[in-house]
This record gives C-alpha cells, sequence and structure tokens, in this order.
C-alpha cells in the first residue's frame, strides 16, 4: 500500500472505516453468491464475470481521492452530493 493511501486511511473515523470493511465484506459475499451460481450453472462464465464487474464498479471507492474522509461521508449519507461537490469544487 501506498504511504500517502495509508495516512489517508488512518486519518479516518473509526464508524468511517467499518463501512469501508462492511462495503468489502458484502462484496466478498456477493462474488462468493455469483460464483456458487455459476458452479451449479445457474450462470454461465460471461454472465457471472458481468454481474461481478456490475457489482465492483458500484462499490467503488478511489484511495487517491484527496476528499476521501467526505467521499465516504457522502456514501454514507452524512452529507448531500451537493455538499461534497462544494468541499471539493470550493
Amino acid at each position: 500500500m501506498q504511504e500517502y493511501i495509508k495516512n489517508d486511511l488512518e486519518k479516518l473515523t473509526k464508524e468511517q472505516l467499518v463501512y469501508l470493511i462492511s462495503r468489502y465484506y458484502d462484496t466478498y459475499c456477493h462474488i462468493s453468491n455469483i460464483l456458487v451460481n455459476w458452479s451449479k450453472s445457474h450462470f454461465d462464465s460471461t454472465t457471472s464475470m458481468i454481474h461481478i464487474r456490475d457489482f465492483i464498479e458500484k462499490i467503488h471507492i478511489d484511495y487517491n481521492n484527496k476528499n476521501l474522509s467526505d467521499y465516504i461521508n457522502m456514501k454514507m449519507g452524512r452529507i448531500s452530493l451537493n455538499e461534497y461537490r462544494d468541499k471539493i469544487f470550493y
């Protein structure tokens, strides 16, 4: 892990870290379910990959974001999208 990302993560609150961990746990469970469905032949490999990519796209968090804390707060519903935009553009 790059040092500046580690430093940004260390600045997050416990609640924000719990949010990130829960997002990764949800991702793990979701991908596991997709793979189980694939192994039971409910999905073909192409459909499985499409589902996995779609889910990963939805949960993506850019750790290179210098406003990481504000971004997580927006995702958690603590601040609105407009408030987040105000913080990053002004």
